[in-house]
């Protein structure tokens, strides 16, 4: 997901030995403290010989390590969640109560939440059904995606379902694929990326989801399970993973 970090730091100490001289015959000698241990009386020979006080210090060393583990997560909250059957989550209810009516339009939306601390930053792809957004009762009854990069959704015609991502707030670090109105598909899609690692919270934009029902749309419950994934961005960086 995101390469792991290691700090370390090296403490060393370091410092000279000193050792006093042998003693010379007929010469006072004192070690490094000026006291003497020799005074130059004697022989220099095996039996008066008098060794020197060692002064110095001895060293080590000591590793010192931390680890910073990959993250990466992401949130989805839905307008309506905990509305709905037994208070389910991630739920978006298009039009007021979730209904429509024919030769009408409807909308909700969803936030999305990716927090990573992947220096590459992350991508986010969405994907929905192959049965698409169809009706409950009579899966043969559907709305069909809307054209991609549609400028402006339609509010006449044939039943069309789609979505637009926006930035939510001040964020900074989201791009979208395309800002205008897309189908969905069932192949997952690109539709934001984050250059770099998040702040704790996190970057958050939001969906929209829309439909068009026509004049003749059949009265039915019309769903479809729309699932959203955040890749670590592989372009620069190492390690991926998803959520």
């Amino acid at each position: 997901m995101s390469k792991t970090t290691n700090l370390l730091v090296a403490l060393g100490v370091v410092a000279g030995l000193g050792v006093a001289a042998l003693p010379l015959s007929a010469m006072a000698v004192t070690d490094n403290n000026g006291v003497t241990i020799h005074d130059g009386t004697g022989t220099d020979d095996a039996t008066n010989k008098y060794e020197g006080a060692v002064d110095g210090n001895a060293s080590d060393n000591v590793t010192v390590k931390t680890t910073i583990e990959s993250a990466l997560s992401i949130t989805v909250v839905g307008d309506d969640d905990a509305d709905g059957e037994t208070g389910q989550k991630h739920l978006v209810l298009l039009g007021d109560n979730g209904k429509i009516v024919n030769g009408g339009n409807a909308s909700g939306a969803a936030k999305v939440t990716v927090a990573t601390n992947h220096l590459g930053g992350y991508q986010v792809k969405m994907n929905g059904e192959a049965t698409g957004f169809n009706g409950v009762t009579n899966a043969s009854e559907k709305f069909a995606p809307v054209a991609n990069n549609t400028t402006t959704f339609p509010t006449t015609g044939s039943s069309v379902f789609g979505y637009q991502t926006t930035k939510e707030g001040t964020v900074t670090n989201v791009t979208f694929a395309n800002e205008n109105w897309n189908g969905l598909s069932d192949t997952a899609t690109l539709i934001a990326t984050g250059t770099k690692a998040t702040e704790n919270a996190g970057d958050t934009f939001t969906i929209t989801f829309r439909a068009h029902a026509s004049e003749s749309q059949a009265a039915d419950t019309y769903d479809e399970v729309v699932t959203i994934t955040a890749t670590t961005n592989l372009s620069a960086g190492e390690g991926d993973g998803d959520a």
